[in-house]
């Protein structure tokens, strides 16, 4: 099988892909007949769908009857497929035009939606990524991990409506002496709701804090999920109170509730699923064909020139030290500059 990645090989390394028996090729950045280039391959895919010149090529690739399939790395949150302010820039909503014939979905629910909405094959899968090694072999002492997506907010009222549920939280584990840390990246949200004695474990895997406490609390987040397949006692703070697309164990959408949601929670133990292999993904197993074939009505022979700046700005940026990569990003977030994305 010829595959055509869109995006660098460590993309797909971190989503479980296997590349045996598969002719790979990764990055598309230029070619003077991109048509004739796409018809070389068996199958085209992508990993982010908020990158435009991927989007064309699967769209080209989709009117040529080549097979193309997307992977996921999280689950698909409704608020941030529109409200993300990096998407508004760049005017693109999530999985809106939908180009996939294919798609690995975290969650079989967001899967039966798609499948409502579009003629496509989901398959259901945890991401290398969101796998967790978790190594309890003894119940941990009551302790409580307060954690966040990556990013939990999306405006300035959203944010204190958050703190207000933390705040909250975090009264009500000291009223009844239950302790807890915080796994918080966001460091004005962090510096809002805790205090001096408080530990943010930012620098620690999450795998290994999971395993050192008894229970998780978080916002809507790909956590959640990865938390419920391995069957490890969570709470989604889902303070927006919206659809989640994706499994959850207790979740919690008004405020009234949350003092019996925390009881709910610490209360019971968790039954920790440990025989869950992480992800491999062997291409060869799946079937991939195109159910409908519709006729092509471009021109073949003609020469399209193709060139995609944000994968070569992509390379660039992948190849820099951290560090300047930090940089790069938080000046792009302040300047609201286009440049690349992810």
């Amino acid at each position: 099988m010829r595959v055509l990645f869109l995006q660098q090989r460590s993309y797909f390394d971190s989503i479980g892909v296997l590349y045996s028996q598969v002719e790979a090729e990764f990055c598309c950045t230029f070619s003077i007949n991109i048509e004739k280039y796409l018809m070389s391959f068996d199958l085209v895919a992508s990993c982010i769908d908020h990158d435009n010149d991927a989007r064309y090529l699967m769209n080209l690739a989709n009117n040529l009857n080549i097979p193309t399939v997307f992977f996921m790395d999280g689950v698909y949150d409704i608020s941030n497929s529109s409200n993300n302010p990096h998407l508004k820039n760049i005017n693109i909503t999530l999985f809106h035009p939908f180009y996939y014939t294919n798609i690995f979905v975290v969650g079989t629910k967001f899967g039966e939606y798609l499948s409502d909405k579009h003629d496509i094959k989901y398959y259901n899968y945890l991401p290398k990524r969101a796998c967790l090694d978790i190594r309890k072999n003894v119940s941990p002492p009551k302790k409580v991990l307060i954690t966040t997506a990556v990013t939990p907010y999306f405006s300035t009222q959203e944010k204190q409506v958050l703190i207000h549920w933390f705040k909250s939280i975090v009264s009500i584990l000291n009223g009844r002496k239950i302790s807890y840390c915080f796994r918080i990246f966001d460091m004005d949200l962090y510096k809002c709701i805790s205090d001096s004695k408080s530990e943010n474990l930012i620098n620690i895997p999450l795998t290994e804090i999971v395993s050192n406490v008894s229970c998780v609390i978080c916002t809507p987040s790909t956590v959640i999920h990865s938390l419920t397949t391995y069957k490890i006692n969570n709470l989604c703070i889902n303070y927006r109170n919206e659809s989640l697309l994706y499994d959850t164990d207790i979740v919690c959408c008004l405020y009234k509730d949350l003092s019996d949601s925390i009881t709910q929670l610490t209360s019971s133990e968790s039954v920790i699923e440990h025989n869950i292999p992480t992800t491999n993904i062997d291409l060869n197993s799946y079937d991939f064909t195109l159910d409908n074939i519709s006729p092509y009505k471009g021109n073949k022979s003609f020469f399209r020139i193709y060139f995609s700046y944000t994968s070569v700005l992509r390379i660039i940026y992948n190849s820099l030290p951290i560090s300047y990569r930090k940089n790069i990003k938080n000046f792009l977030s302040v300047t609201r500059i286009p440049f690349f994305n992810r």
